[in-house]
């Protein structure tokens, strides 16, 4: 780890300032000064960065974090938008899952892929297309401390991050999971399933229109609340990228309002029991 060149930074003042970052730009360079705990640096033109910090912890995140806004920016412009929902794809059937966080996401992911036809698609960040086909986009999987982990999983292969903002989490490498990537290719049909937790005992599922599953997905691709990165490297100043901001926006819209009519689109009203939730996600899945 580098102790941050503090004496980099433009001196002609901040262009911004956030709850987590200060943040400066001179010569198509940004700089972002971590509050004292860390210093990055990204161009623009030739999206050379560098990350300076004393934390080993933090530059992890960081450069995870930032590595997933610039590429994620790429993709936007090319029509590939990711959505924060869960995917798995079981017996040839994209399953698509929109919920918040903290909503059950990677533990329905995690016990969905114990079943022998499932494959991953992603636990956080699915793809989508201008077509609405879901493509996968498997990264490692991040459970809170203390979360249960299935047999199947490499135990061994786990290891800690201490966050920012949100504490420390588990994360699982996709080779620990041992399951094969799913294929666009395969998928039959979509199901787009918009999933809360309830009061409910027993979950219950109900098929819902487009005019009610828009809202989440509006929420969770078009604006992205959720998706991993960090918007002070995905917004850029100037002209120019206002003008892409506004092309991401149109792509996404499109790309969502496809999704929602090529798949069939459900309300999960889950209940506070993970068992019960999984059952009755299987359960509908054989039925349907």
């Amino acid at each position: 780890m580098v102790t941050p060149p503090w004496d980099i930074i433009p001196k002609s003042g901040p262009l911004k300032c956030t709850d987590t970052s200060i943040i400066y730009e001179k010569s198509n360079v940004r700089y972002n000064d971590y509050h004292g705990k860390a210093l990055t640096t990204v161009n623009s033109l030739t999206l050379e960065s560098a990350i300076f910090t004393e934390n080993l912890h933090l530059a992890h995140e960081l450069a995870y974090l930032l590595i997933l806004s610039k590429s994620g920016k790429k993709m936007d412009l090319r029509g590939f938008h990711k959505i924060h929902a869960m995917g798995v794809q079981i017996n040839h059937t994209n399953v698509v899952l929109i919920a918040p966080s903290k909503g059950g996401k990677s533990t329905l992911f995690m016990r969905l892929l114990a079943h022998p036809t499932s494959q991953m698609i992603s636990d956080d960040t699915p793809v989508i297309d201008v077509s609405g086909t879901v493509h996968p986009f498997p990264l490692r999987l991040g459970l809170e401390e203390g979360s249960f982990i299935p047999e199947y999983i490499n135990k061994d292969s786990i290891y800690l991050l201490n966050r920012r903002k949100f504490g420390t989490k588990l994360l699982i490498p996709i080779e620990a999971l041992g399951r094969s990537i799913a294929q666009s290719s395969n998928a039959k049909r979509t199901i787009l399933i918009a999933g809360k937790r309830t009061e409910r005992k027993v979950p219950r599922i109900l098929r819902v229109g487009a005019i009610r599953m828009f809202p989440r997905v509006f929420i969770s691709m078009i604006i992205g609340i959720g998706l991993p990165m960090i918007l002070e490297y995905f917004f850029e100043s100037g002209t120019n990228d206002i003008i892409k901001r506004v092309k991401i926006i149109l792509s996404r819209t499109r790309a969502g309002f496809m999704l929602m009519m090529k798949s069939e689109k459900y309300f999960f009203e889950m209940s506070n029991d993970i068992d019960a939730n999984e059952s009755a996600l299987l359960n509908f899945l054989k039925s349907s």
